[in-house]
């Protein structure tokens, strides 16, 4: 419940509920995801399923992680103001690439769940979606609330929090020796879930908007 899929499914979510400038802030929120996944993650799995050299695993996997270097790449250009989108040649592709990436992430969902197999259901699955799915939201809007943002950002990130359990939980318990039976059924069920609460907070958020 901790790692949501704020990627493949959260970024076209927010995107068609609220347009381009939701999807700029689930990209900081991915991003943002991406690292926490990739350092706290890892090493949450690791230390859960001890195997010979898993230490050294999560280290290598964590540095290979190609978020942690274009964040910094981003700060520094940042830093220094340097004007990347200045650089045709560059930022074309780039802005190529941007334009299929919601398309792709809904491909990339659907093979990813069709490829999940979950266990029976059981009784501590439903602590881990009503995590997921209705207390993570309703956080959100204490954070949200308390930090002051605007409505539209507001509207952006509590619909991200609602997002399922992330698809990489699943890997990463299998790869660590983790219990992945119960990851992939949390993966599973809050997706499956997902599909009635999602359109739920949606309908709300929009009518707090108008």
């Amino acid at each position: 419940a901790m790692f949501y899929n704020c990627g493949n499914y959260g970024l076209p979510m927010v995107t068609l509920a609220f347009g381009n400038y939701a999807a700029e802030v689930q990209i900081f929120v991915l991003a943002t995801m991406n690292i926490a996944t990739y350092t706290v993650g890892l090493f949450l799995a690791q230390s859960r399923g001890e195997t010979p050299g898993s230490h050294r695993k999560a280290l290598m996997k964590m540095l290979r992680q190609p978020t942690l270097y274009a964040m910094a790449a981003g700060l520094i250009c940042r830093g220094l103001d340097v004007r990347v989108h200045d650089w045709i040649w560059l930022w074309e592709p780039f802005d190529l690439i941007q334009a299929g990436l919601i398309g792709f992430a809904l491909v990339t969902l659907g093979v990813q769940m069709s490829q999940t197999k979950p266990a029976p259901f059981r009784a501590p699955l439903w602590s881990a979606i009503l995590l997921r799915l209705v207390i993570s939201p309703a956080l959100a809007v204490l954070l949200v609330m308390a930090f002051g943002f605007s409505r539209d950002v507001s509207a952006s990130l509590i619909l991200a929090a609602a997002a399922p359990t992330a698809v990489n939980t699943a890997l990463l318990a299998h790869e660590f020796g983790g219990d992945t039976s119960f990851a992939t059924s949390a993966v599973y069920y809050s997706t499956l879930i997902s599909l009635i609460t999602t359109p739920a907070l949606v309908y709300g958020l929009k009518l707090w908007l108008a």
